[in-house]
C-alpha cells in the first residue's frame, strides 16, 4: 500500500508499536525491510502510522520480533484490525477541523481522558442548548448556515454517547468558574447546564471539579485547554491536544503528553472536590451565573 498522507491517530498508535518492538529487538529498518522483501521506505511508513498495518503484516512483525507478551500482541492485532476502518465522526468533515475529528476517534478507544478547561463546560458534559449557544457565538460559519450548525451539535451529541456506553474510559473534567459568565447562554441555559453536571457528578466513574478565582480574582491555571487521552494500558498510547488560535492539533510526544498530565493533576489539587462542586452548582442554581458557594 502506498503513501497514505497524514497519519490517523490508530495508525500512529500501531506504527509506535512496531517501532519500540523493533528497536527491542536489536534490528534496523534495513534488517526488517530485507526479512519481509520490502523496501526500507515501506517499514519506515508502517512505522511512522502513514501506511497502514493489516493483520497478516501484524502478525509478521509479531513473529518476527518473537513479542511473548500477549495482551500486547493481541492489542497491537486488535488495533490493526480497525486502522484502516472509518468511524462515525468521519461523517463530520465537513463541519469539523480535523483535530475536532481525531479526538472523536481517540475518544472511543480511551481507557482514560482527562480534559481541563479554561473558559467553558467541557464539551463531553456540555447540554444540547449550551452546546448550540457556544457554537453558534463562536463560529460565524455556524450563524450563517443552519445546516452546518445541525451537524456540528449533532458530532457534539455522538461525543456525549460515551459517557453512557458499558466499556466506557475513566473520565476527569476540570473546568474554572468563569464557564458560568458565558452570556450568550443565557440564565435558563445555564441553570439547566448547572443541574445537568449535579447529576453527572452523582455517577463515581465521572470526576467533575470546579476551579474557582483566587481572592485576588484571577487563577492559578493555564488560559488553554487540556485534553490527555490514554487509549491503552501502555506510554504508547497517550496522546495530548494542544488548544491554539487555529483551532488545535494532537501531539502524540509522550514526554509532552505526560508533563499534560502531570498538569491536569495538579489542577485537580486545586479545584473543589467533586462534591465541594455539587454544593458550588447548587449555589449557581439559587444565585445565577457566577455565583456559587464559597468554598
Amino acid at each position: 500500500m502506498g503513501y497514505q498522507g497524514k497519519p490517523t491517530i490508530r495508525k500512529k498508535i500501531i506504527g509506535r508499536y512496531l517501532h519500540r518492538l523493533r528497536e527491542a529487538a536489536d534490528m534496523s529498518m534495513e534488517e526488517v525491510a530485507q526479512e519481509f522483501g520490502v523496501s526500507r521506505s515501506a517499514v519506515h511508513r508502517q512505522e511512522t502510522g502513514h501506511t497502514a498495518t493489516k493483520r497478516a503484516h501484524a502478525e509478521k512483525y509479531l513473529r518476527l520480533y518473537k513479542v511473548q507478551d500477549k495482551a500486547l500482541a493481541q492489542r497491537i492485532l486488535d488495533l490493526s484490525r480497525t486502522s484502516s476502518k472509518k468511524g462515525w465522526w468521519e461523517g463530520y468533515r465537513d463541519v469539523a477541523d480535523l483535530a475536532q475529528v481525531e479526538v472523536a476517534d481517540l475518544e472511543d478507544l480511551a481507557v482514560s481522558i482527562s480534559n481541563y478547561e479554561a473558559m467553558l463546560i467541557p464539551g463531553l458534559l456540555q447540554t444540547n442548548e449550551y452546546s448550540e449557544a457556544l457554537m453558534v457565538e463562536t463560529d460565524p460559519r455556524l450563524r450563517s448556515n443552519g445546516l452546518n450548525a445541525h451537524k456540528s451539535l449533532e458530532l457534539r451529541n455522538q461525543r456525549k454517547a460515551i459517557l453512557t456506553r458499558e466499556d466506557r474510559p475513566e473520565l476527569r473534567f476540570v473546568f474554572t468558574e468563569v464557564a458560568f459568565d458565558f452570556p450568550a447562554a443565557g440564565p435558563d441555559v445555564m441553570k439547566d447546564q448547572a443541574k445537568h453536571l449535579i447529576r453527572l457528578i452523582q455517577d463515581e466513574q465521572i470526576s467533575i471539579q470546579i476551579l474557582k478565582r483566587t481572592p485576588d480574582g484571577a487563577f492559578k491555571a493555564p488560559t488553554r485547554q487540556i485534553l490527555t487521552v490514554t487509549t491503552g494500558g501502555d506510554d504508547a498510547e497517550s496522546i495530548a491536544y494542544f488548544d491554539h488560535a487555529l483551532g488545535g492539533s494532537l501531539v502524540d510526544d509522550q514526554h509532552a503528553a505526560r508533563r499534560m498530565a502531570d498538569l491536569f493533576v495538579h489542577l485537580q489539587h486545586e479545584a473543589l472536590a467533586p462534591e465541594e462542586t455539587a454544593r458550588y452548582l447548587e449555589g449557581v442554581l439559587r444565585n445565577g451565573n457566577g455565583m456559587g458557594e464559597e468554598r
